[in-house]
């Protein structure tokens, strides 16, 4: 199916949102920090990101700055996941361009669900770039990070925040 990049500084909920997209037959890939996120962005743009935004010293919003100013994860469908669900923060990650905001009370299970509907019925794997990635994109992220950063039953109602239409 797709090419899922998952984003938690949480390793626990990282483990389980990758494991509920993984059993929803994607391809996941993960970060555990913002800097992470931006590098595996240079290295191979996915079909999604599934992002948090407590990701350290380079949050999630400053993510979505960088995807949109950067031109990073240009077709990719972009899920924040979060528990910072204050409305400023709702709004903000909207308006950089997360086509979705999904709380964290929400199960990974209905979180795969959300997932497959903004990737669409027919989501497939985009092609991989060659080899390395983006040169020049790498080169300007590493320079942003500092040079570190690696990637390294029942069922609740979907308390979706918002969405494209909310905009």
């Amino acid at each position: 199916m797709a090419d899922i990049l998952v984003a938690d500084a949480d390793a626990t909920a990282r483990a389980a949102t990758v494991r509920a997209l993984g059993l929803a037959g994607h391809s996941v890939r993960e970060a555990d920090d913002g800097g992470g996120v931006l590098l595996e962005l240079a290295q191979k743009s996915p079909d999604g990101l599934v992002l948090d935004l407590s990701l350290g010293a380079i949050d999630g919003l400053t993510v979505l700055e960088a995807v949109r100013d950067r031109d990073l994860a240009t077709n990719a469908s972009i899920v924040v996941y979060s528990s910072r669900a204050l409305s400023f923060d709702v709004r903000r990650a909207l308006n950089l361009g997360a086509d979705r905001f999904v709380e964290k009370t929400t199960s990974p299970a209905d979180l795969a669900d959300i997932v497959q509907r903004e990737l669409g019925d027919d989501a497939v794997s985009a092609p991989a770039e060659p080899s390395g990635g983006r040169p020049e994109v790498q080169r300007d992220l590493r320079r942003l990070i500092g040079g570190g950063g690696g990637p390294p039953g029942n069922r609740t109602p979907l308390p979706e925040v918002g969405g494209l239409g909310d905009r």
